[in-house]
């Protein structure tokens, strides 16, 4: 799985493709984050993941909250989701403005790395 979201760089550089990379959780502070990768393309990603253009590092759930503890247990203490990966793709559509207006890419990578 992906995300689906156009952005162009002040180089001209176009970004299309983003995938959860990073992830750290740790379980006794209920804390989270996790970086998207930017690619030009799926096939680009899939054959060469050090090849990203952007990272885009997702810290919202690193502070202590009763709010944060609501999220990071809906989406990362749960069974709302199949696994970790996705719960990070639904939280960045849903809290991460640049996200909110993403698609998914359902289609597993040609290659696992």
């Amino acid at each position: 799985m992906a995300l689906i979201k156009n952005k162009t760089l002040d180089t001209g550089a176009t970004i299309n493709y983003w995938r959860v990379d990073m992830f750290c959780k740790n379980k006794g502070q209920k804390r989270v984050n996790f970086a998207l990768m930017g690619y030009n393309s799926k096939e680009i990603a899939d054959n060469n993941p050090n090849a990203f253009i952007e990272c885009i590092g997702v810290n919202d759930l690193m502070d202590s909250s009763s709010e944060n503890d609501k999220l990071y247990n809906y989406y990362f203490n749960s069974n709302n989701y199949e696994n970790l990966e996705t719960a990070c793709y639904e939280y960045a559509k849903e809290h991460v403005d640049f996200f909110k207006d993403a698609q998914n890419d359902e289609e597993k990578p040609s290659k696992l790395n």
